[in-house]
């Protein structure tokens, strides 16, 4: 590491811990089907990609992320696949 707190590779050390947060909450979350959801960190906020089932699992996605990322900002890049199923 070198002092502005980067890795040598460049990436700096907030970005991996954002992204295994956020991914962590949407993981854990009995109610939130989380598979076809993933999650990274690009120019500083969180990025939600992927699809879910239902206008709710769209608002639980972007709830919990939110929450998990505290004052970190969360774009949503999710969609909703209408008749889907688990």
């Amino acid at each position: 590491m070198n002092d502005a707190g980067r890795s040598r590779a460049g990436v700096h050390c907030g970005v991996l811990a954002c992204m295994l947060v956020g991914f962590a909450a949407l993981h854990t979350d009995p109610y939130f089907y989380d598979r076809h959801v993933t999650v990274s960190v690009e120019n500083g906020a969180v990025v939600l990609r992927g699809f879910v089932f239902s206008d709710w699992g769209l608002r639980d996605a972007i709830r919990i992320a939110k929450r998990a990322a505290g004052d970190t900002p969360v774009v949503d890049n999710l969609w909703i696949k209408l008749g889907g199923g688990r």
